[in-house]
């Protein structure tokens, strides 16, 4: 499955990034670079993660890397969309 980042996705990323960053810039970049990888290894079979807890469809999944949630949305036509990413449910 191919997999597409919304741009949602990545403002809120790089808003996680910058906080990490004020005290360990070389470890926000770590964190970044992990992530995009993690996600792109990972989803590629993206039914092996647990139901959204925030959308009642399916189709919605939740990957959890590092105590972060990601969300996604999964298509028939092979391709996943990358949603946001939060740290608890009332951060964002």
């Amino acid at each position: 499955m191919s997999i597409k980042f919304t741009e949602e996705f990545y403002f809120l990323l790089n808003e996680i990034v910058d906080f990490i960053a004020t005290d360990k810039p070389l470890a926000a970049r770590k964190f970044k670079k992990n992530l995009i990888t993690s996600i792109k290894k990972d989803l590629k079979s993206p039914y092996n993660y647990k139901k959204s807890i925030y959308f009642d469809e399916i189709i919605y999944r939740d990957y959890v890397f590092k105590g972060y949630t990601i969300t996604c949305k999964v298509h028939e036509d092979g391709y996943v969309i990358i949603l946001g990413i939060i740290k608890n449910k009332n951060t964002y």
